[in-house]
């Protein structure tokens, strides 16, 4: 029997939960030791809480985990993390040698290290070069996890910060390279402008040697925007700089940087997105269909145009009914289209796809573009990652990750759900070959930002629930890219529902089919699929019986005005608009949560300092639970941002607790 809850009567509550929004007070953290230790104290009862644990992080710190790698100049360079060094170390070595079965690794810095001389909590956020030549290179640090960073010029040749050399204090700017004594800046100083989301509003053009609080402003965005930024691309052809206003999440314009008093606007309409340059050429993708000098391009085109040359545009892929664009990267002398097919990742050269013989996911995982050297990966959900050198149209075999769990009785199959409105939404199931009933299901969906979910080798669902006879979904719900723009464009704004309408036929389809049961099936989300889990919590708690939410949005009354919340309006809408607040006001977990309803098992997990999605969402929701007499279950790691960890060992405990939930809860 389906449960209907009424929706949208209490948009004008009193929120008597917001001092939860003040990250580090006193009482809110008072709140949050205690509500964490409430529900520690259950999840350690279980004996198998421990085992899941020491399984998961088993396999996070396996070392025969493949190391990802980037090429610069003659080395290519990792960033590794295991038992030994939790906050990881930042390394390189050729990549001749990184074929070999047991590379020889030169350590250019360890974090722990660097966290003990200084006493912090650093996590490594990336490192960018200028030229193949150089050695210097910006290395980003956030404190504890956040988004925010320090960046400081580092020497990988001394293996050394460079003494007097640039530094930008932690902000949600940054910098790059212009040539090796000048950067641009995004900035967002002490005292200086910053969007409604927290980011730069600005960029000064700094000269080595010189005060960054004194360097030429060069451009300056308007109050309202979400954000500034500015990238170089560099390749064997030269460097191209642009300078990024971002208007919302899906409109911005970008200007070409020739000097500082010379930046050339492109005229391109507002939701075309720049993927890169190469030979002299810019390639672009549009979100919407653009018509230049009478020819149309549909949306989610790859086009090109020469540069100064802007608006003489060709097309380069054109997307069917079932491939996407997803990216394009370049060699010396060859273009590489990434794309979706049906749901599944290929690589293109020349329109045929990589010679991976086998049925799965292939991704682009690195390449040399001042060279040829081409690194694919291959995986699917039962068979684990194996990298590929690809070159002359064959691929060679360089390294395989050893299965993580035991896959030979399981099974993989693409279904489809019929949408309340007609739609046909694909899902992913997998599951025993010889499941001849109704058996626990995870569902994991997302459903925004363009985001697309893949099915992909997954060694901890694999470990700690497929393998102990659970079955697993993932959802191409609409607000992904699975499909394209207009996949996403579907459940935009006032047309949200659709996403979670999608959710709701893809679990039952699953009863129709008889592979589970409203009393068997969780579902887990983080982030907008946090906001996911929440009203599938508030909207149909008859079809689930446990829900992992994890850093999630909750509070769709307040979220504009939560760090970065407000950048998300052009998904979400503006809920201080009546209009807009009429639609978000249906379907905001926190303000429609009810006293005396059954719901589903509920586990809240969220950071201290995410600085994306604030804690205060989790929180908040959390209270109102306890205050309305809801049983729920609560995590939220200090440290970790968004990720939810700043470690192995972190992450490897809230795994534990989020499978000793479900295995709880579903049997």
């Amino acid at each position: 029997m389906t449960t209907v809850i009424q929706m949208g009567c209490a948009s004008a509550m009193k929120d008597e939960h917001q001092w939860l929004e003040n990250v580090d007070g006193k009482e809110a953290m008072e709140w949050v030791n205690s509500t964490n230790e409430v529900s520690k104290k259950h999840f350690v009862k279980n004996p198998d809480q421990k085992k899941y644990e020491d399984e998961a992080f088993k396999i996070l710190d396996n070392k025969s985990r493949i190391p990802s790698i980037r090429f610069h100049g003659q080395y290519v360079y990792n960033f590794w993390t295991d038992q030994k060094n939790p906050r990881g170390v930042f390394r390189r070595t050729t990549f001749e040698n990184y074929k070999s079965t047991t590379p020889e690794w030169e350590i250019l810095i360890d974090i722990d290290e660097l966290n003990k001389k200084e006493n912090k909590s650093w996590v490594y956020q990336g490192c960018d070069f200028h030229t193949p030549e150089s050695s210097r290179c910006l290395l980003r640090l956030s404190d504890a996890g956040r988004d925010a960073a320090e960046t400081r010029e580092f020497d990988v040749g001394t293996k050394q910060f460079v003494k007097d050399g640039f530094f930008i204090p932690i902000s949600k700017g940054g910098g790059n390279w212009i040539d090796q004594d000048t950067l641009l800046v995004s900035t967002n100083l002490p005292g200086e402008p910053v969007s409604a989301s927290g980011y730069a509003l600005q960029v000064r053009l700094w000269k080595r040697g010189t005060d960054l609080a004194n360097a030429e402003i060069i451009y300056k965005a308007e109050d309202s925007d979400n954000s500034v930024y500015n990238y170089t691309i560099s390749g064997p052809d030269g460097s191209h700089v642009i300078i990024h206003r971002s208007i919302n999440f899906y409109e911005s314009e970008s200007f070409y940087f020739k000097n500082s008093k010379n930046l050339e606007k492109l005229p391109y309409s507002k939701d075309v997105y720049i993927y890169g340059f190469w030979k002299n050429e810019i390639y672009i993708t549009n979100r919407k269909d653009l018509v230049v000098d009478g020819k149309k391009f549909v949306a989610g085109s790859l086009l090109k145009a020469p540069v100064g040359d802007w608006q003489n545009l060709e097309a380069v892929f054109t997307p069917t009914d079932k491939v996407f664009f997803e990216g394009v990267s370049f060699t010396k002398n060859e273009m590489y289209l990434s794309v979706i097919d049906n749901v599944v990742p290929k690589v293109l050269l020349n329109g045929k796809p990589a010679p991976v013989h086998e049925i799965g996911n292939t991704y682009l995982v690195a390449i040399n573009k001042y060279g040829s050297e081409v690194v694919l990966q291959f995986d699917s959900p039962l068979t684990p990652p194996t990298y590929y050198q690809w070159e002359k149209n064959q691929v060679t075999e360089i390294k395989k990750m050893p299965a993580q769990f035991d896959s030979s009785n399981l099974k993989v199959e693409q279904l489809f759900a019929t949408s309340k409105d007609g739609t046909q939404i694909p899902y992913f199931l997998i599951r025993s070959k010889f499941s001849k009933g109704p058996a626990p299901t995870i569902i994991n969906a997302y459903g925004g930002f363009e985001i697309s979910m893949v099915p992909f080798y997954d060694s901890i669902d694999g470990k700690l629930w497929l393998e102990k006879g659970g079955q697993y979904v993932i959802a191409n719900i609409r607000g992904g890219g699975e499909f394209g723009p207009i996949w996403h464009a579907a459940a935009l704004k006032e047309k949200r529902q659709n996403a979670y309408d999608d959710l709701f036929a893809v679990t039952e389809d699953l009863f129709k089919k008889t592979l589970t049961t409203s009393d068997r099936v969780g579902l887990i989300g983080g982030s907008n699929g946090g906001l996911l889990a929440g009203v599938a919590l508030t909207q149909r708690p008859d079809l689930y019986k446990a829900i992992v939410c994890e850093v999630p949005l909750l509070d769709m009354k307040r979220y504009h005005l939560l760090p970065a919340g407000h950048s998300w309006m052009a998904e979400y809408g503006n809920p201080d608009d009546p209009k807009d607040w009429e639609y978000i006001s249906k379907y905001s977990p926190y303000q429609n949560l009810k006293k005396g309803v059954k719901y589903p098992a509920f586990f809240i997990t969220t950071s201290t300092r995410d600085d994306r999605v604030h804690p205060g969402h989790a929180r908040k929701m959390a209270a109102r639970m306890k205050q309305m007499e809801i049983p729920f279950y609560y995590h939220e790691n200090i440290e970790g941002g968004h990720g939810r960890a700043a470690d192995l060992k972190q992450q490897a405990y809230r795994l534990s607790l989020q499978y000793t939930f479900f295995h709880e809860h579903l049997k």
